[in-house]
C-alpha cells in the first residue's frame, strides 16, 4: 500500500471517533440464521496460538480467514459478535446480540467457545452485559461494557470488578497484565498503572481509536483516519506508518502476524506496520 499524506486533522478525528462510539451503542439488530458466508461489520480478529490461523468476529458471526480465499463461516450461529478475544488454543471468549434462530437474551454476556468458535456457551452477565471491547489472556480478561459504560476486569470469567466508568472505543492490557491502556472517543489514550483508576493518567500519543499492546512494549494504535502509529516503548514514544485505506474496524498484533480491518476488508502487514497488503 502506498504511504499517503496526512490530511485529517484532531478535530476530524474527534468526530469520527464519536461517530463510531455513538454506532456501537446502538441497539444492533438481531440477525436470523441462513445461509451465506456474508460478513458484514467487522469488529474483532484474534489469532489462534495453536495453529496461527486468523479469526474475524463480524456482525453476522464468526469467520476463519485464509490469505487467497473467501472468509469461512466458523460454527451455525450468525451472532453479532461485537467484542471478541482468543485467550487460548481454540479458546475463544466474545459478546454482542444473538442470532435469533436462538433464545438467548438481546445481550450476550460474555460467551465462550473451547473448540475455536463452532459452539459457544453463556459464561457470566446474561441479559446484563455488552462487551464492545475484550483484552487480555487465560488469567485475566479486561473489557469495555457499553450499556453501563463501564471499564471492568475479571480473572475468572465469572465475577466482575469495575476499574473506571467513562466512554471507551478500545482497551489493550499488558502482556504481564498489569497495566491497562484505553482509547477515547475524543482519541485520548490512557494508562491505568497496576489496573487501578487511582493511578490513571493520560499518556502523550497520537489520537488513535484502536489499541494492541503486542508483546513486551510493543504497543500498535490506529487513529481514526486510518494511520498506524508504533511504539517500542510501552506507549512512551510513537512513530508513524503507512496509513490504512479507510478508518479501522479492528486491530490485532502478535508475534505471528500484524492485521487490521477497515473498509470492510482484513489486512495484513508482514514489515511492522510500513505496508499493508489487502488479505480478504
Amino acid at each position: 500500500m502506498k504511504h499517503l499524506r496526512r490530511t485529517a486533522g484532531a478535530a476530524a478525528v474527534s468526530v469520527i471517533l464519536l461517530a463510531t462510539l455513538a454506532s456501537c451503542g446502538e441497539e444492533s439488530p438481531q440477525i436470523e440464521s441462513t445461509s451465506g458466508d456474508a460478513m458484514g461489520h467487522i469488529h474483532g480478529l484474534g489469532i489462534d496460538p495453536s495453529d496461527g490461523a486468523l479469526y474475524a468476529a463480524s456482525h453476522l458471526g464468526l469467520f476463519l480467514v485464509e490469505d487467497g480465499a473467501p472468509p469461512r463461516r466458523v460454527g451455525e450461529a450468525w451472532h453479532d459478535l461485537m467484542g471478541f478475544l482468543v485467550i487460548g488454543s481454540g479458546h475463544f471468549v466474545a459478546s454482542g446480540h444473538p442470532d435469533l434462530a436462538s433464545d438467548l437474551p438481546t445481550h450476550l454476556g460474555l460467551i465462550e467457545s473451547t473448540d475455536a468458535g463452532v459452539t459457544w456457551k453463556q459464561t457470566s452477565l446474561p441479559g446484563e452485559a455488552d462487551f464492545h471491547a475484550l483484552d487480555g489472556s487465560e488469567a485475566l480478561i479486561v473489557g469495555y461494557e457499553g450499556l453501563t459504560g463501564r471499564l471492568v476486569v475479571t480473572r475468572d470469567r465469572e465475577n466482575w470488578t469495575t476499574v473506571d466508568q467513562r466512554p471507551v472505543v478500545d482497551v489493550a492490557s499488558a502482556p504481564d497484565s498489569r497495566d491497562l491502556l484505553a482509547t477515547t472517543p475524543t482519541g485520548e489514550l490512557l494508562r491505568y498503572r497496576g489496573g487501578s483508576a487511582a493511578r490513571v493518567r493520560t499518556v502523550a500519543a497520537p489520537p488513535l481509536a484502536y489499541i494492541d499492546w503486542a508483546h513486551d512494549d510493543l504497543v500498535v494504535g490506529v487513529s481514526a483516519d486510518g494511520r498506524v502509529h508504533v511504539s517500542r516503548d510501552g506507549g512512551q514514544s510513537w512513530t508513524k506508518e503507512a496509513r490504512l485505506p479507510g478508518p479501522p474496524e479492528a486491530l490485532e498484533v502478535t508475534s505471528a502476524g500484524w492485521y487490521a480491518a477497515a473498509e470492510g476488508a482484513i489486512f495484513e502487514s508482514t514489515d511492522a506496520g510500513d505496508t499493508w497488503s489487502r488479505l480478504a
